[in-house]
């Protein structure tokens, strides 16, 4: 399954490798990438939504906001 995660921060390199590594480690994430230009993380997991919140969770503990944007249409 696969999501949008809108930031409200986030926007610099050190930020992005943070997340990303954070992310890939979290169970049940395939692939979890940040476009910084964006402040979006595009999440590839297994479909647990704690997984959404662990991530959430995780942006928030550095200080930004975050919100799961509508599901991505896999078709």
């Amino acid at each position: 399954m696969k999501a949008i995660i809108d930031t409200t921060g986030g926007n610099c390199p050190s930020c992005r490798r943070a997340l990303e590594h954070r992310g890939k480690r979290l169970k049940g994430v395939n692939s979890l990438t940040m476009d910084i230009a964006k402040r979006e993380i595009h999440v590839d997991y297994d479909g647990d939504p704690k997984v959404i919140e662990a991530i959430i969770d995780f942006v928030d503990i550095l200080g930004y906001d975050a919100q799961l944007r509508e599901p991505v249409d896999e078709t």
